[in-house]
């Protein structure tokens, strides 16, 4: 995400500057796509070979994705059954392919490889923002499937799969009400200006400073992944790891939504509204209530795309808790391919349907109104979400020494 700051802050002026006096309406689209096709040469592995590699493969995606949402919307229903499950699985394989390198032995040893072929050891394994243009590409060929947008052109389609505002770390904005922009091509009003640089601001508020200043204190407790296999805690008392543990928590939400902010307000001054990411998730009084706040362009893109085709909650509650186990998991598994992402998925689906139970015996429970009612359910559900991040860290067994050492135990 630095990249992303880095590589914004550099070119910004500069292009709006373009954007706004020297680029005609009609080709302000193709500007911007330019910038986007520009902003995946941003590879920064410190190989060339790899830097190509990955570029090469960026442009491999959009063209085969652009491609397959042409033969989608060209085969009738009953012929196109098999063809949008086929092209889904093409398009994730190198989502996958690069996440099992990092995460299963012995095909770690080809990441190795690359950070012994890069010149400063970098540790960037992946395309840039591989896994957000990946759920870009597969929901623009659903949404054409289900009728709702029509395939585009090749430079259209190009600037939303690497709108490069979002292109590093989203959010993960949806094709139709992106197109529905691209084509008003509606230039940035005073209004859009005023917006995106507040938003720039506070993003940099955020990410630059709050969320430093958690990271310098969680940094000790971030430092005990490089020995997760036979974890010390004999030198830390409970206390300090509680407050390593919610430092990390709040390190976390300010740098990511610090980003979103960022991102948002870059796109803003351009002229484009693109969805919201976060919505003060630290704030919320229930399970279910944090997953409408946090990554919110990512959770409701799961909640449309397999959620609620697998029948949602209208199914009864033993199909309901199963879909919930099921999205929560794929949300646990797109971080890496590790048992402790899969089990922090787990976790908050436990806790969600566990919730969904007693909302059914009981209507108002965990919809507090009185501020004393909130207080509390804050309070519950910061630490729910707070003891959550030890698993999204650690491995089961490293996970459960820290649960026993926060309780004074060990």
């Amino acid at each position: 995400m630095d990249i992303f700051l880095f590589y914004t802050l550099g070119i910004l002026i500069l292009s709006l500057v373009a954007y706004r006096l020297w680029i005609p309406e009609r080709y302000r689209g193709v500007f911007f796509a330019i910038l986007s096709i520009y902003g995946i040469f941003q590879q920064n592995t410190g190989n060339w070979l790899i830097n190509l590699s990955f570029i090469f493969l960026t442009l491999g995606f959009i063209i085969l994705s652009w491609i397959f949402g042409y033969l989608i919307a060209k085969t009738k229903h009953t012929e196109g059954t098999f063809l949008l499950p086929f092209a889904i699985g093409i398009l994730l394989i190198p989502f996958f392919g690069f996440k099992a390198m990092l995460s299963f032995s012995p095909v770690p040893f080809i990441a190795k490889v690359f950070s012994l072929l890069s010149s400063h050891g970098s540790n960037i394994f992946m395309p840039l923002g591989l896994s957000y243009f990946t759920l870009r590409g597969i929901s623009y060929l659903i949404e054409i499937k289900r009728g709702t947008i029509r395939p585009q052109k090749f430079l259209a389609y190009t600037l939303y799969i690497i709108f490069w505002p979002t292109l590093f770390s989203g959010p993960i904005e949806r094709p139709k009400p992106f197109f529905d922009q691209a084509v008003k091509n509606a230039y940035p009003t005073e209004e859009d200006t005023v917006i995106g640089f507040s938003r720039i601001v506070t993003g940099c508020v955020k990410k630059l400073g709050l969320s430093s200043v958690f990271f310098s204190i969680a940094s000790p407790y971030l430092s005990l992944q490089a020995n997760s296999e036979a974890i010390d805690l004999s030198g830390w008392s409970s206390w300090q790891l509680w407050i390593c543990i919610t430092a990390y928590y709040l390190y976390l939400y300010f740098d990511f939504s610090g980003y979103s902010d960022i991102a948002i307000g870059v796109a803003r001054m351009f002229g484009y509204r693109i969805c919201e990411n976060f919505q003060w998730p630290i704030f919320a009084v229930n399970p279910n209530d944090f997953w409408k706040r946090w990554h919110m362009s990512f959770v409701s893109w799961i909640r449309d795309y397999v959620y609620a085709p697998l029948g949602g909650s209208d199914a009864g509650y033993v199909v309901t808790s199963a879909n919930i186990l099921m999205m929560m998991f794929l949300i646990g598994i797109w971080h890496g391919l590790a048992g402790h992402f899969a089990l922090w998925g787990i976790y908050h689906a436990i806790w969600m349907i566990l919730f969904v139970l007693l909302q059914k015996k009981w209507p108002s429970f965990g919809v507090p109104t009185s501020c004393f009612g909130k207080f509390i359910w804050w309070v519950i559900t910061f630490q729910i979400v707070n003891m959550g991040w030890v698993l999204f860290l650690f491995d089961s067994s490293s996970s459960l020494a820290i649960y026993f050492k926060l309780i004074g135990i060990g």
